[in-house]
């Protein structure tokens, strides 16, 4: 008919029953002056929208028969009603059902945005006007269903999400720390297969605390390494309170006691002090790693880029120990840094990052974090700054599952094809073939040298 309906009103008897029920026009009333007269406003003002419209529904129950009836009805409205193509921007008519809350929860798990999802619904309905709810209307939606699992607290149904994990996976593990505030602090968890993987790829450890993608902005913490398929593996995740060497210190204790005690060979990470002295204390017997990214990042902040290529070509190339001072001592002269406070202190810690002091060390084919950095950017399509707790661990869950797709994959494709051998040298009956081609030009090319010569 062209108008919105607003329940208004309901009637009990003494006894508590419901015996009236009113239902009025969406125009009925009018805005209070109190939020017309707002001084202290911080929001823009919404549209008046409510004209003192008269029309209502009553019903009420008869004693006698317990039977609905119509005790009044007036249809007279005092506003002109709203056109057929504007009807499905009346809120009453606007619904999502149960339907579309599943198919747009489950696209939202997966990291597509409420706009999105409401351009897809709009195409699978044949148009706006036939969706039945607006743009606004999915975001409201998701959010509520966000607050309704998030009940009361965060960290009390992130937890019980872990044990129940545990139940499930006996090798499941997972451990927390709490705060001053009796908050949740530190949390790590990781899963059997996680373990698993360690026990067999465990020699190289990379990870950084640089991904702060949580509703807390906490330091996020990736531990992961490098398969048979030069694939990257994650050993374990971990939010943690802060970057401090306590915390640190903390995390790789618990990651410990998670991998059964076994230490890592080789650890890469991006240098940090207070991680470094944590990594010292509790992986005493592996070497570690410097980044050579953020290596050559700061080499350009603290000195210049000029440098910085000398500096990377030290850092990289296959120099015996003898050759690399020879070649430290030209770059410095030549860019006259002698002096320079950072280039001197790089120089004490040359066999954290230097090819020359790193030969036979183990590190599966990395020089840097770029795996979890590369993780980082990946982990940008399933997480944003409004995920709860609960929601980020069950977002690595679906990262985890994807790991397992993807080596699946790549142990059916190393079974049932084989690559293509390429090399660089040629087939010996081909190299002869050219070398006694190119000694019979030459040979000719003399022959008639000499002719013309004559």
């Amino acid at each position: 008919m062209g108008f919105g309906v607003r329940r208004h009103n309901k009637r009990w008897n003494t006894k508590g029953m419901l015996i009236g029920r009113i239902w009025v026009c969406s125009r009925q009333g009018f805005r209070q002056k109190k939020f017309l007269e707002k001084e202290d406003r911080k929001r823009k003002a919404r549209p008046i929208t409510r004209t003192g419209c008269g029309v209502e529904f009553r019903v009420a129950i008869k004693d006698d028969t317990s039977r609905w009836v119509c005790t009044h009805f007036n249809g007279n409205h005092n506003h002109n009603l709203t056109p057929p193509h504007h009807v499905h921007y009346i809120r009453s008519h606007r619904r999502l059902s149960e339907a579309d809350i599943a198919a747009a929860s489950s696209l939202n798990a997966v990291g597509v945005r409420p706009s999105q999802i409401h351009e897809y619904m709009v195409e699978r309905s044949g148009g706006y006007r036939d969706v039945g709810y607006l743009r606004k209307d999915v975001q409201n939606r998701l959010d509520y269903e966000k607050r309704r699992q998030l009940q009361e607290s965060d960290a009390e149904p992130c937890l019980s999400y872990l044990e129940g994990k545990r139940s499930v996976d006996p090798a499941f593990y997972y451990d927390f720390t709490i705060n001053e505030h009796n908050r949740l602090g530190d949390l790590f968890w990781c899963d059997g297969g996680a373990r698993a993987d360690y026990a067999l790829f465990g020699d190289v450890l990379a990870f950084d605390a640089t991904y702060r993608t949580n509703a807390y902005r906490k330091p996020f913490v990736v531990l992961l390494g490098i398969n048979h398929h030069r694939r990257s593996i994650v050993f374990g995740f971990a939010l943690l309170l802060d970057e401090t060497e306590h915390t640190y210190t903390w995390l790789l204790q618990t990651f410990l006691l998670a991998m059964e005690g076994k230490q890592p060979k080789t650890v890469i990470t991006n240098g940090d002090k207070a991680m470094r002295n944590a990594i010292s204390n509790k992986f005493s017997d592996a070497h570690h790693r410097l980044c050579c990214w953020h290596l050559g990042r700061n080499a350009q902040a603290n000195v210049n880029k000029d440098f910085t290529a000398d500096f990377r070509r030290c850092m990289l190339r296959p120099y015996t120990e003898e050759r690399f001072e020879v070649k430290w001592k030209e770059i410095v002269q030549r860019h006259n840094v002698e002096s320079h406070e950072w280039v001197m202190k790089m120089y004490r810690e040359k066999a954290m990052w230097a090819e020359a002091y790193l030969r036979g060390k183990f590190f599966g084919g990395m020089r840097s974090t770029q795996r979890s950095e590369g993780l980082n950017a990946y982990l940008n399509h399933y997480v944003n700054i409004k995920l709860r707790l609960i929601a980020f661990v069950k977002q690595m869950d679906r990262l985890i599952d994807r790991q397992w797709e993807v080596e699946g994959k790549d142990d059916y494709d190393s079974k049932e094809a084989r690559p293509v051998l390429i090399t660089h040298m040629k087939p010996f009956e081909a190299a002869a073939a050219e070398a006694y081609s190119e000694r019979s030009n030459t040979a000719r090319r003399d022959a008639y040298s000499r002719g013309s010569g004559k």
